[in-house]
């Protein structure tokens, strides 16, 4: 489970960490696949980890503008 953990965290890092816009709207998908599927993990065991369900959730909306901003 620690390795979930480490994986959003990870690609969500690296999305925002990337410079070629080519390659950023890729990493933004696979960090916000990861983080769903993160929240998936910990909606299926009890019990949930509030602060990563609120890191995840903050993640989701940074990855969110970011995809935004990418479009303009």
């Amino acid at each position: 489970m620690e390795e979930n953990r480490s994986r959003w965290q990870e690609l969500y890092r690296s999305a925002l960490l990337e410079l070629d816009k080519d390659k950023l709207a890729v990493a933004i998908q696979a960090a916000q696949q990861a983080v769903h599927a993160r929240l998936q993990n910990l909606q299926n065991n009890a019990p949930k980890d509030e602060k990563e369900v609120q890191a995840l959730t903050d993640a989701l909306h940074t990855l969110a503008v970011l995809s935004q901003e990418l479009e303009k």
